[in-house]
């Protein structure tokens, strides 16, 4: 499993179980920016660049529920 990854279920579809993506390190900094200014194009530019990956875009598809950074799970929201 990878070191840092988000989980969560699809909007859409919620009982249909839960999908990990991982993420590399740049990805899991973006998606940990808690800088307000910075906070919003920090998500999309993770998000645009799991699409890069070859991941689906998450935006308004999947509902994070937890994130991993260096290994340790926490609620995402």
């Amino acid at each position: 499993m990878s070191k840092n990854s988000i989980s969560g279920r699809f909007v859409v579809a919620p009982d249909a179980g839960v999908i990990t993506i991982p993420l590399t390190d740049t990805q899991a900094r973006l998606a940990t920016d808690k800088n307000p200014v910075t906070m919003n194009d920090s998500w999309d530019k993770m998000c645009d660049s799991l699409i890069d990956r070859g991941f689906m875009d998450i935006r308004g598809e999947v509902h994070i529920d937890t994130i991993v950074i260096n290994g340790v799970s926490r609620i995402f929201h």
